[in-house]
């Protein structure tokens, strides 16, 4: 492996670590409160599941670019999306997607980990952040996480990390 290429699984995994403990970290009545209130409200269990389906999207997406795809279309509608993934994961319980999300993150690790330094170098759409490289789209996965985790900490009065 290339040293950009470590240097991407080191940081997938030393956050996937941060993520992990502050979930475990969580009593089961924290677990009802409300993160998000602006449209559908998303509590904690919600927000892990958006965590979930993003990482599991986010594969999709780089495997895509990796093998020259273009990335998310220009009319991608992200709420739309957001929202139908996080309903397919509405009636999991929490202790459930812990380990889901632990399944992600190691399928993104090994995925990264076969990459080679070219393939870091093509390009692809990002639903939010417009054309970047592969690379950079896969920064995104543990900054989005850490933005969410962010929100959660205040939601829950938690010290930032």
């Amino acid at each position: 492996m290339s040293e950009r290429i470590d240097n991407l699984v080191s940081r997938l995994r030393e956050r996937e670590e941060e993520t992990l403990a502050l979930f475990r970290s969580l009593t089961p009545d924290q677990w009802d409160t409300p993160v998000y209130t602006e449209g559908a409200t998303w509590d904690v269990r919600t927000l892990l599941s958006h965590l979930v389906s993003s990482e599991q999207s986010l594969l999709r997406l780089y495997k895509s670019i990796q093998e020259g795809g273009a990335g998310v279309a220009d009319d991608f509608d992200l709420d739309r999306y957001n929202a139908s993934r996080v309903a397919k994961f509405a009636n999991l319980p929490a202790e459930e997607l812990v380990p889901l999300f632990e399944e992600g993150r190691a399928a993104m690790i090994a995925f990264v980990s076969g990459l080679t330094d070219d393939e870091l170098d093509r390009e692809g759409r990002h639903a939010t952040e417009g054309v970047q490289t592969l690379e950079n789209n896969i920064k995104i996965v543990y900054k989005h996480n850490q933005l969410h985790e962010a929100d959660l900490r205040r939601a829950l009065g938690l010290p930032e990390a």
